[in-house]
């Protein structure tokens, strides 16, 4: 075509105090980030208007939650709070929420953080704790988590800070920034 015409117009300018940009669509939706609010906002493609908004996050450092994908109806969120959390993409509701656990003293945020995102792959969600930032000493507690996208149940974990993996035939490989090296993780013979 030579010309495009759009399906809807909106301004987000000024409505939010910032939001860090970066979603996917899923669902007929797509969800931007308050982080002045500690809100996710989702939107319908098809309309421009918002389907739903979140109730605001109130753990310390939710206003670094930037982590979010939408995969199998599910908005899938995680952040510097320390929790993985799961949202029914087209309502809102919380299908589930896991907690990271304490990390004491180990690093500034007293929890396990999430920065570098979600590989999403047969209902399974793969995350990983790490920062933006890590110290030249390595905080202890980081962990590679494989959870069920739809229960939330986490089905293995491993100590390491194996970030930004790629996922092919059923298997998962990631480098380890802690070791330098890198795993591939799978279902061996049988």
């Amino acid at each position: 075509p030579t010309t495009l015409n759009a399906l809807w117009i909106e301004n987000r300018t000024g409505i939010w105090e910032s939001f860090y940009l970066q979603s996917n669509i899923g669902s007929g939706v797509y969800c931007l980030y308050d982080e002045s609010l500690c809100k996710y906002h989702v939107f319908s493609v098809r309309t421009g208007q918002q389907v739903w908004e979140s109730e605001p996050i109130t753990e310390p450092w939710a206003s670094f939650n930037w982590q979010w994908w939408i995969a199998y109806g599910i908005l899938f969120t995680s952040g510097y709070d320390g929790h993985v959390r799961a949202y029914n993409a087209t309502t809102g509701e919380v299908i589930w929420d896991y907690f990271f656990g304490s990390a004491g003293y180990e690093n500034a945020y007293g929890t396990c953080p999430v920065y570098s995102g979600f590989n999403i792959a047969d209902g399974k969600v793969y995350i990983t704790n790490d920062e933006h930032s890590p110290d030249s000493i390595p905080w202890r507690g980081g962990q590679l988590w494989c959870f069920d996208a739809y229960a939330g149940e986490c089905l293995w974990s491993i100590s390491g800070k194996l970030r930004n993996g790629a996922i092919s035939s059923g298997y998962f490989t990631a480098l380890n920034s802690l070791d330098g090296q890198i795993y591939t993780f799978g279902k061996g013979p049988s």
